[in-house]
């Protein structure tokens, strides 16, 4: 199954935006990047984090699920500062062995939707693990 490039960029523009809620965080769309790329980046960076999306598929049961996987890497030694999943639909939202359910009403909800609440919901793990900064 094929997932439109405008998907990504839906997610993307979405968790940028909210990110950009906080005026104490700067985001900027880094264009289209592989995680290897995203690694490299985060090892020039001297203050910045990468953070590195990414929109997919997975066939885990008889029906399939999309989600977008994320990870933070810290600059200049790119570690993962953290990662995890947010899944579409009335699957569970995880990261590592924990989940979260997600209302069921979402799944009858359009795509381009659940795709940018997805990207809200990376913003606001992204932004969770900065516990000093707070939103505007």
């Amino acid at each position: 199954m094929y997932i439109l490039s405008s998907y990504v960029d839906d997610a993307l523009t979405a968790c940028i935006d909210r990110i950009k809620e906080s005026s104490a965080l700067e985001a900027i769309g880094g264009g289209d990047l592989t995680r290897k790329e995203a690694v490299d980046r985060a090892k020039k960076e001297t203050t910045s984090y990468v953070l590195w999306l990414e929109l997919k598929m997975e066939e885990e049961t008889a029906e399939s699920s999309m989600l977008i996987s994320y990870y933070i890497f810290a600059p200049q030694t790119a570690k993962i500062l953290t990662s995890g999943n947010v899944y579409l639909g009335n699957q569970s939202t995880r990261t590592g062995r924990v989940g979260v359910g997600i209302p069921s009403g979402t799944k009858r909800m359009p795509i381009q939707y659940q795709i940018k609440e997805a990207g809200r919901e990376v913003a606001d793990r992204v932004v969770s693990k900065f516990p000093d900064i707070k939103r505007d």
